[in-house]
């Protein structure tokens, strides 16, 4: 009985340890640019991946014509990233962050974090396919 015990109590301590571990980073690695168009130009991404972190709050700075750097703080939270696009993918890349509970060597992080970067992955797409209409109409 006490050996029944011992184990149940690790293995609710073991249990409690992994839910109390984040979500694994979210990257959105390599996902399309866009849903309807064929190949945009590299302006229309680029100009897509800017008017998106600036709607979503983020600080854009670019740093080559492929590659923006965002920083975002609300509160106590910040989040830096890194999204790299061409004309057919983009991925976000996490840089740092504070007080979101990443843990570099498990890639974990709160959950709020993924929320932002699949916001954020979801308008660069809505603004690539807004632009390539607005582009393809003159």
């Amino acid at each position: 009985m006490r050996i029944l015990l011992k184990s149940l109590f690790l293995g609710l301590i073991f249990v409690m340890f992994i839910a109390c571990s984040g979500p694994t980073i979210y990257t959105g690695g390599n996902a399309p640019v866009s849903q309807i168009a064929n190949v945009p130009s590299l302006s229309q991404v680029d100009k897509a991946v800017k008017e998106s972190l600036i709607g979503r709050g983020w600080i854009p700075q670019k740093i080559s014509n492929h590659s923006y750097l965002g920083l975002y703080k609300k509160r106590a939270l910040m989040a830096k990233i890194k999204v790299l696009f061409n004309t057919s993918t983009f991925t976000i890349i996490h840089i740092e962050s504070a007080n979101l509970d990443y843990d570099a060597s498990d890639q974990t992080i709160h959950p709020t974090y993924n929320r932002w970067i699949q916001k954020l992955e979801h308008d660069i797409r809505k603004r690539v396919d807004r632009n390539y209409r607005a582009d393809k109409r003159r």
